[in-house]
């Protein structure tokens, strides 16, 4: 509790570190009882001082509605804040919000560039998410094997959704390659293990 006191107290001094680090604590419980509402408030404080990653974090609040009224406008302008910040991570969301008309126009191709940015931070949900927009053609043209290449990316950082596309591509399900039905499964049956849904469903069906 000494540490909490000594937060709040360099916090009346405007420290923004103090008040970032502060927010995060009330985020994940650290030190004190998780609360959203707390945790919003004082990363808005550090967001107004400039903090990247609060303005990062009060975006992922008001996207999901923890502490704050779910606001779509209010959480791609805090990621696109952080981004002109130079915080990495919010260039895989700001992506995201673009791809989905998520508080801004829907916009494939500005996606995509976010997207590009964000992958060269080797974030791997960016991998994913730009292999899907080669897959499906969305801001860019239509190519499976570049698709397949992201997904291979984005699988050797462990993320089991591209583990579950990458065994689709394995299968023939995206093209008219000839199917390697046991390196496929072998690959969404991982993504199944490691909570990916789609992947779930998938092996359900072939049962």
């Amino acid at each position: 509790m000494s540490k909490i006191l000594d937060l709040l107290e360099n916090v009346k001094l405007g420290d923004r570190a103090a008040t970032l680090e502060l927010g995060y604590r009330y985020d994940y419980g650290k030190g004190v009882r998780r609360n959203p509402k707390k945790a919003a408030h004082f990363y808005k404080l550090a967001a107004d001082k400039g903090s990247a990653a609060a303005n990062y974090n009060l975006g992922i609040l008001h996207r999901d509605g923890l502490g704050v009224a779910k606001n779509s406008k209010k959480s791609a302008n805090h990621f696109s804040k952080s981004d002109d910040l130079g915080y990495v991570e919010a260039a895989a969301d700001l992506g995201w919000c673009y791809m989905n008309g998520f508080g801004v126009n829907q916009n494939f191709k500005k996606a995509v560039m976010y997207y590009k940015k964000a992958v060269k931070a080797k974030i791997p949900r960016a991998f994913l998410n730009l292999g899907l927009c080669y897959l499906d053609g969305a801001g860019v043209r239509k190519s499976t094997k570049v698709a397949e290449r992201y997904f291979l990316k984005a699988y050797k950082l462990k993320h089991p959704g591209a583990a579950y596309y990458l065994g689709r591509i394995i299968l023939g399900f995206e093209d008219k390659r000839k199917p390697n039905s046991k390196k496929g499964l072998k690959l969404i049956k991982w993504a199944d293990d490691h909570h990916y849904e789609d992947a779930n469903e998938f092996l359900k069906n072939l049962n």
